[in-house]
């Protein structure tokens, strides 16, 4: 994944493997031909930036006079409550840094309105610090040991350290087993960590300091006006971030999935003029590539618009490459997006991606968002919330029959685990609100979405993308909004039904009604029972007849027992001799596992992600040679 990576010595007369060890990071971390790399070595540090080439920029920056630099990767689109000098699709984050407004350089960081990663260096103090963004968008990993501090867009990049004994992190490994993705801090690989949102690091005569959030969210609930206001006031705004995050570049695409968030963002570039082409994926007779269609003809785009077909064996061939991009540590079952990606008309180097999928998620409340949530935090007990907040990460879904895939020792771990884990959390947030909601809300935001969701984003190694409306104005008003409107997606439905009516007509697949319209529960139900139909006949069948569901877009189940060839591919790894050597899975229960699945069961989910983790250990703890490449 395109981003920033170096090195910090602890000492700095110990630097023999430095450089060696710094080109090796790039030379992994740099999974195309077309990736460009940069570089600045100080005096036992060297950092870099690798990715896509960017409308010329550059990424690193270095003041002879002050001795001061820095280091960044993604968009700035201004400073917080002032705009750049020049517009932002124009200049590179690195020329707005001026070094001598800021008497710490710790400072700057919190004062950056965009979504980036980003280091800076004072040379003369022997000082750094080490930022995220104050959402949290980009991946991005630190790494500390007693030889060095070291920093990377994936996790992969530390194996070129030469004193990087890997191991698995016992619990980081127990926390992927609890939730299926790594929820906290933690990641698989001892000493590695995935820091949260607005996280900041200092290192002062190289020692590093403890992680310093600059940013607690918080909503307030300041703004006045009915939900005509707030629906003005948001569709104005999403107009203004459109145009202002794009600028003038002609050449973009973007996901159009149907849903509401990619639909607020395909109005606004169909509105806007430019050269767009619209792409959706997935199963040809369902119901979300249907409604896709339907959007992209309301907007006037249809001559612009694709249906993509997915590699329906595409596990085989791309299984372990993904495993290796996603560092083993999220649902490799994603594979079939670069199978996707494969098919797009638009070569990398001359199309930029426009990522739509947490548009309205974080500006206009999840989905999550409903009225039952509307309770006084101080009216609940501690416990209650910790329950309700639980089930987001499959707590009503895990029980015996999932424990006995693995092994007593790592079971008792993983109950003893299971809570604590999502209390780490969940503690950053209990002050987001005054109400659950909003609690809810941020929790969501800081676990699943940026720590799953985004994780399994392939299309960031493919083409510089951007996400369409956010920013952090957007994001505070949300946090201004009365709670009543953020439930149901009362204001972001608002939007549609007063600015795109037409589009508003379209059904929405997760209520089967129109948005100016109640959930469709005669729907709902033919949903469910169709589902359920579908789920009986693999059963009964015992996994010969397999067959799609038209209200999922992705069958990935099905494909598990139609092909043969995914079937064999998961099969070789899971019941492979060296997996079940590493005493974590239970051999007799993982046949029962696979064999149920082949017979009609759904259980790819966990599959997948066993998967990940045994390649996970191939790759990292092995030393395994990784994949090539098999798109390029």
């Amino acid at each position: 994944m395109p981003g920033i990576f170096g090195i910090i010595a602890k000492d700095r007369s110990k630097t023999d493997t430095l450089k060696s060890d710094f080109l090796e990071m790039g030379k992994i971390l740099s999974h195309y031909s077309y990736y460009k790399m940069e570089s600045y070595e100080g005096k036992g540090f060297i950092f870099g930036q690798t990715g896509i080439p960017y409308r010329n920029f550059t990424f690193i920056r270095h003041d002879t006079q002050s001795k001061r630099g820095m280091v960044f990767d993604g968009q700035m689109y201004g400073w917080r409550g002032e705009p750049l000098e020049k517009p932002a699709h124009l200049t590179a984050p690195v020329e707005n840094i001026k070094f001598e407004k800021f008497d710490s350089l710790a400072q700057v960081p919190q004062l950056i309105n965009g979504s980036f990663q980003t280091v800076l260096f004072d040379e003369e103090n022997d000082y750094f610090c080490l930022a995220t963004d104050r959402m949290g968008f980009r991946n991005w990993y630190i790494y500390e040991d007693d030889e060095v501090i070291a920093f990377a867009p994936e996790i992969k990049g530390f194996l070129a350290l030469s004193s990087n004994k890997v191991e698995v992190d016992r619990g980081g490994m127990v926390n992927f087993f609890n939730y299926q993705f790594l929820a906290n801090s933690r990641t698989l690989m001892k000493n590695a960590i995935r820091p949260y949102a607005a996280a900041l690091f200092e290192v002062k005569n190289r020692k590093m300091s403890d992680l310093t959030p600059y940013y607690t969210y918080k909503y307030s609930n300041e703004l006045d006006g009915d939900v005509d206001h707030y629906a003005k006031l948001f569709y104005e705004k999403g107009a203004e971030l459109f145009e202002r995050q794009i600028g003038n570049e002609p050449n973009f695409m973007m996901a159009l999935s149907g849903g509401m968030d990619s639909r607020l963002c395909a109005h606004y570039c169909a509105e806007s003029g430019r050269n767009i082409n619209y792409y959706t994926h997935g199963y040809k007779k369902s119901v979300d590539v249907r409604l896709a269609h339907e959007v992209a003809d309301v907007l006037g785009v249809s001559d612009n618009f694709y249906s993509i077909d997915m590699d329906e064996q595409n596990y085989p061939r791309l299984g372990n490459w993904t495993a290796w991009l996603v560092d083993g540590m999220t649902y490799m079952g994603c594979s079939y997006l670069n199978s996707v990606i494969e098919q797009y008309k638009e070569k990398p180097l001359e199309a930029e991606f426009l990522n739509s999928q947490f548009s309205g998620a974080l500006n206009f409340a999840f989905g999550y968002d409903n009225s039952k949530h509307i309770i006084p935090i101080k009216d609940m007990p501690y416990e209650e919330i910790l329950k309700r907040v639980a089930k987001i990460y499959g707590a009503d879904y895990i029980n015996d029959e999932y424990h006995s895939l693995f092994q007593p020792d790592v079971v008792g771990e993983m109950k003893e685990r299971f809570y604590p884990d999502i209390e780490e959390i969940l503690k950053f947030n209990l002050e987001a609100h005054d109400y659950f909601i909003g609690v809810m809300n941020k929790f969501t935001e800081d676990s699943k979405a940026l720590r799953y969701m985004s994780s399994y984003d392939l299309y960031r190694y493919v083409y510089n993308w951007h996400f369409i409306l956010i920013d952090d104005e957007i994001i505070e008003m949300h946090q201004q909004v009365p709670v009543r409107l953020n439930s149901d997606r009362i204001m972001y439905k608002r939007i549609f039904a007063k600015y795109l009516p037409d589009v508003a007509k379209v059904m929405y697949e997760k209520s089967g009604a129109d948005l100016f319209s109640p959930p469709n529960e005669k729907y709902l139900a033919k949903k469910s029972k169709h589902t359920r139909m579908i789920y009986k006949i693999a059963r009964l069948t015992n996994g010969m007849v397999n067959p799609y569901d038209k209200y999922n877009y992705v069958q990935l189940n099905q494909w598990y027992r139609k092909f043969p060839a995914n079937r064999k591919y998961f099969e070789s790894i899971l019941l492979d001799k060296r997996t079940f050597a590493r005493g974590y899975f239970n051999e007799a229960a993982m046949r029962t596992l696979l064999k149920k699945q082949a017979h009609g069961a759904n259980y790819f989910g966990v599959i997948s992600n066993l998967t990940s983790f045994e390649l996970f250990n191939r790759y990292f703890v092995d030393r395994e040679d990784p994949p090539v490449n098999p798109m390029e």
